[in-house]
């Protein structure tokens, strides 16, 4: 094979792979092992035997192929299910009370990791953490969107990246200026009065005060360590282009960004370019500078700022983007934790209620600190738990990116099993709106607990439910709709 091969498909679903060269196809089995399914490796494409069919998992973006034998300018690129808008939903995420509560508890709920091509095929599963919602291959090459390996379409890749690049820069910036500002001895010049500081500048003292006769001031010359150098000057340029962009992605990061500018603002703003860093070293007890510099980097080689005639400002954004993945599921539910939790907000302010969701991924221990039999999961983290004022679950909640249209008995069984373990007495799904299908509206019904002579006895009345919502995130209305719904589920 010589010629570069570029594959397209949905999450979780069948690659059309009809049209592509005949060694390739041959090679399929080879490149997608059925074990990669998890892994953002080939953004986990698989090849399922029994049904002779490559797939996609959970992951969508843009990566390279990589392999043995693949021709080199190899591309994949996998889009969202159920038209989901997944630069729309991250930002509802990071707009939401429940990712501003966690972020204060230092809870990193949005996870993104940055290697290279060779750093992630030395990862083995077990390695690679799972709860990783967005990473890049940094060393890939990068692409532009529109072009042979991508649409517009599919995924607004540079919105989406520039998201994460900021969410890079502010918090490494954040560190450097919160652990201790770089400094260096400058020389300054100061005319002084009554008083001598360093050395008398002779040529100066003598054009500046003698020949005016001004004998009360000295002109000096002085070293003074200031925070104004060539590091921090890049740090500062690099925040002042993000407070550019910010407009787009509001509230992000708002305290980070507003203590970095207290931090640096003594430092002088001067335009810098990729050129700047040439020749930065910072080593030993300045090795913390390094993370924020490599973000820093990223934001200047990215965004721009032109003046026009009139001398105002305009920022224009270079649209090539680094490979990437996003990992869906865990997007997914994110998303539905920031809905529940906005919803149950709006509730509690209209019924002077205090409902509120369990903490992001607190686990429950089944036998606590108490040996675990076999065949048992001691540790249960369910994705949403609705608690009453009495801290008492009063609804869980399993996200699943899916239709659910077949029979899910593992889906019934793991929501029931945490029904018991949280002793509740209400449990659902909620799954991506399909307008097509008459089955995904919002439905609850009872549940046939205990014996058949014991179902009419009305001992406990368990209630499983079902909760659609919209990912496109272009409406309101669905906002309103899990607020409607959530009204009826917990009376």
């Amino acid at each position: 094979m010589s010629d570069a091969i570029y594959l397209r498909g949905e999450d979780y679903s069948p690659i059309a792979i009809t049209d592509m060269d005949v060694g390739f196809l041959e090679d399929i089995p080879s490149y997608f092992q059925f074990n990669q399914k998890s892994t953002p490796e080939n953004l986990g494409l698989f090849y399922e035997k029994n049904k002779g069919e490559l797939k996609a998992s959970r992951y969508a973006g843009v990566m390279p192929l990589v392999g043995e034998h693949m021709p080199d300018g190899s591309f994949i690129t996998v889009t969202p299910r159920f038209g989901a808008n997944a630069t729309n939903m991250l930002l509802y995420i990071m707009q939401s009370d429940d990712f501003y509560q966690n972020h204060c508890q230092g809870k990193n709920v949005i996870t993104f990791a940055s290697h290279t091509t060779a750093e992630w095929n030395k990862m083995n599963f077990q390695n690679r953490n799972d709860s990783v919602l967005f990473g890049t291959y940094r060393d890939a090459k990068k692409f532009t969107p529109g072009t042979a390996t991508s649409n517009e379409k599919d995924i607004n890749f540079g919105a989406l990246q520039g998201v994460f690049e900021i969410m890079e820069f502010l918090p490494a910036c954040q560190h450097v200026c919160q652990a201790m500002l770089k400094q260096q001895s400058i020389r300054r010049e100061e005319n002084l009065v009554g008083k001598m500081k360093g050395k008398l500048n002779l040529n100066k003292q003598i054009k500046h005060n003698i020949v005016t006769g001004r004998m009360d001031r000295n002109y000096c010359s002085y070293n003074q360590m200031s925070i104004d150098n060539k590091e921090n000057r890049i740090l500062k340029y690099a925040l002042y282009l993000v407070g550019q962009v910010k407009s787009e992605y509001p509230s992000l990061l708002e305290e980070e960004f507003a203590f970095c500018q207290r931090a640096l603002a003594s430092v002088k703003l001067t335009p810098c370019g990729t050129s700047d860093f040439n020749g930065l070293k910072n080593n030993g007890v300045f090795q913390y500078y390094t993370p924020a510099l490599e973000s820093a980097k990223k934001i200047i080689s990215r965004i721009s700022v032109t003046f026009d005639k009139s001398g105002n400002e305009k920022s224009s954004i270079n649209k090539a983007v680094t490979p990437f993945f996003i990992q869906m599921d865990l997007l997914f539910e994110l998303f539905c934790r920031a809905v529940i939790g906005n919803a149950l907000k709006s509730i509690n302010n209209e019924t002077q209620s205090q409902y509120h969701l369990l903490p992001y991924q607190e686990g429950l221990k089944l036998f606590g600190n108490s040996p675990t039999p076999d065949g048992f999961a001691n540790t249960h983290i369910p994705d949403l738990a609705i608690l009453d004022q009495e801290n008492q679950v009063v609804a869980v909640i399993d996200a699943k990116y899916s239709w659910l249209h077949n029979d899910g008995r593992n889906r019934t069984f793991q929501i029931m099993a945490y029904m018991l373990r949280l002793n509740c007495k209400k449990g659902g799904f909620i799954s991506p709106y399909n307008p097509d299908d008459k089955m995904q509206l919002y439905e609850k019904n009872d549940m046939n607990i205990g014996l058949p002579e014991q179902q009419n006895q009305n001992i406990d009345r368990h209630i499983g439910f079902h909760l659609p919502i919209d990912v496109t995130v272009q409406s309101e209305i669905w906002e309103m709709k899990i607020k409607e719904n959530l009204l009826d589920l917990l009376k």
